[in-house]
């Protein structure tokens, strides 16, 4: 009876250890794809307002011209 209440522990502990190695895993990729979305997001609104700049720029040279 001892053995078999060991054995249940020792099969309990390693079922418990891949639960946590399986967690561990998704809450890893889970923070990887967020930090993924965050640069997109860096890279999508730099380049938005560099667009948004360049066209001011020309906007600006334009009627800058145009009254001289």
């Amino acid at each position: 009876m001892f053995n078999s209440n060991k054995k249940e522990a020792r099969a309990l502990d390693k079922f418990e250890q891949q639960m946590r190695v399986g967690q561990d895993a998704r809450r890893g990729a889970r923070r990887k794809e967020f930090l993924k979305e965050v640069l997109d997001h860096y890279k999508d609104f730099m380049e938005f307002h560099k667009r948004r700049q360049s066209k001011i720029r020309k906007t600006a040279g334009s009627v800058k011209s145009h009254l001289e």
